[in-house]
């Protein structure tokens, strides 16, 4: 039988000494003016190497000919207004552009040449403070111009991590029907996103 001793001195050192897990989290980054944030709507995802080992389709890719398609995904870049005034946003045009960044196992990337592809709709959106809009992502590309692209691949069973970011015009202090605000070009960007690739 333990002494009233021996069991104040166990209770004193386990209060002491909690475990890794009591802290509290670390303060997420706030938000910039206008925050992008990339939301993964499919969260898992099924390995398609055209019948290849991996290996194989590494190299096919790294060959650059007959090239796959990049992989379909089902993403969305969500830009949301933390200004205190309204704000107009490009979200399609010739010059807007995302950009693609994915890590993880053996990822492998190839650039695509084309002949002119059709222009994108030249398109605006106005966000009033705390409004958001969002723009999908259903192909791991990075579009540079009209006519070259960036495929990404994942090649492995496993977990790769996805970010994006934004090039477009934004209208700071946009009054609607009196002006157009300010014109400034940006680069808006993600923190990285999390997906699953099986077999």
């Amino acid at each position: 039988m333990l002494s009233t001793t021996t069991l104040l001195t166990a209770l004193m050192l386990a209060w002491q000494a909690p475990g890794k897990d009591d802290g509290p989290d670390p303060e997420p980054p706030r938000p910039g003016p206008i925050e992008a944030r990339l939301v993964a709507q499919k969260k898992t995802y099924k390995l398609d190497l055209a019948g290849l080992t991996p290996a194989k389709f590494r190299d096919r890719v790294k060959n650059g000919a007959n090239l796959p398609e990049a992989p379909t995904v089902d993403l969305v870049l969500k830009l949301t207004n933390h200004t205190k005034s309204d704000i107009r946003i490009r979200t399609s045009s010739v010059a807007s552009r995302i950009s693609l960044s994915v890590t993880g196992k053996d990822v492998v990337e190839a650039a695509v040449n084309r002949a002119q592809l059709p222009r994108p709709k030249l398109a605006y959106v106005v966000l009033r403070p705390k409004q958001s809009t969002t723009i999908p992502i259903t192909q791991l590309v990075t579009q540079q111009s009209t006519t070259r692209h960036t495929r990404h691949y994942w090649t492995e069973p496993g977990e790769y991590k996805v970010s994006a970011s934004f090039y477009t015009l934004v209208y700071l202090d946009y009054v609607l029907g009196g002006g157009v605000g300010r014109p400034q070009y940006m680069t808006l960007k993600s923190r990285a996103v999390t997906v699953k690739v099986e077999k």
